[in-house]
């Protein structure tokens, strides 16, 4: 897959990276992690928890120690080598991961808009495997539950993607 030979170059010649869902699980295979089904899905309007060096970072630091996200998937990855482990949540122990300075991926969606939720209700595969985790009719339970974390989601996103661009802009050699 030529993506993960991309992505591969990329980390290792220092260009920031940010991986979010599938971006973060072939950011994992390309630095040489595992990446599997897992158990169980992981579908829905979850907590992810920041590890201790999660709170102590300059990106993910960002955000409360506990938030919501909009999980939607059923593949998992381990730790890359060299990644430190940033955020978890009771499913999915990898939701967040830095490898470097300028390199992100989370396992998790906090940049959803209600049209981008919409659109993902209506594609049939997502919607199947909703109702095999939540039961027949849960689309209606997840959007409902999607708008009413919606607004604090996308702060939470821009108080993320705002402190992961000064990381990458960040020239560490300008000191």
């Amino acid at each position: 897959m030529r993506e993960k030979g991309f992505l591969r170059d990329a980390v290792g010649a220092g260009v920031p990276v940010f991986g979010a869902c599938l971006g973060a699980q072939l950011l994992a295979a390309s630095l040489g992690a595992r990446v599997f089904p897992a158990p169980s899905p992981e579908v829905g309007v979850l907590d992810v928890e920041l590890t201790p060096k999660g709170r102590e970072d300059p990106v993910t630091g960002s955000l409360p120690a506990r938030f919501a996200t909009l999980q939607w998937h059923s593949d998992t990855f381990d730790l890359p080598p060299g990644a430190t482990l940033l955020a978890s949540s009771p499913a999915y122990p990898h939701q967040a991961i830095r490898v470097g300075r300028a390199v992100y991926a989370v396992q998790f969606h906090l940049e959803v808009t209600e049209a981008m939720a919409d659109e993902w209700a209506s594609v049939p595969a997502y919607a199947r495997a909703l109702e095999a985790v939540l039961g027949p009719g849960a689309l209606d339970g997840l959007l409902a539950e999607f708008a009413a974390h919606r607004d604090t989601m996308q702060r939470h996103a821009r108080a993320l993607f705002g402190a992961w661009w000064q990381a990458a802009t960040h020239d560490s050699s300008a000191a």
